[in-house]
C-alpha cells in the first residue's frame, strides 16, 4: 500500500474543467475520436510528448500537434547521433 502511495509523487491529475475547452477544440480541428482528442488534448496542456501505438491516433495528433511534432524529429536524430559516439 506504501508503494501505491508513493506513485502519487509522480501522477499529475487533471480534472475535465483543464481539458474539455481544448479536447473540443482538437476534436474539431483534427476531426477525431473523442478518445484521442483527450489524450491531444493532455499531452498539449502538460506540455508532454504523446507516446502511442495507436496508428490513428498518432495521425490525429500529427494534424493537430504538426509543429510540435515535426520539432521533435530533428531532437530524436541529434539524440540518436549522440548515442552512437
Amino acid at each position: 500500500m506504501e508503494d501505491l502511495l508513493n506513485i502519487v509523487e509522480f501522477v499529475n491529475v487533471l480534472s475535465e474543467d483543464d481539458l474539455f475547452e481544448i479536447a473540443l477544440a482538437v476534436a474539431f480541428e483534427a476531426r477525431c475520436r473523442a478518445v484521442d482528442s483527450y489524450f491531444i488534448a493532455t499531452a498539449k496542456v502538460t506540455n508532454s510528448i504523446l507516446i502511442t501505438n495507436d496508428r490513428i491516433m498518432a495521425d490525429n495528433a500529427k494534424s493537430y500537434l504538426i509543429e510540435e511534432f515535426n520539432n521533435l524529429i530533428p531532437f530524436l536524430s541529434t539524440a540518436q547521433l549522440l548515442r552512437k559516439n
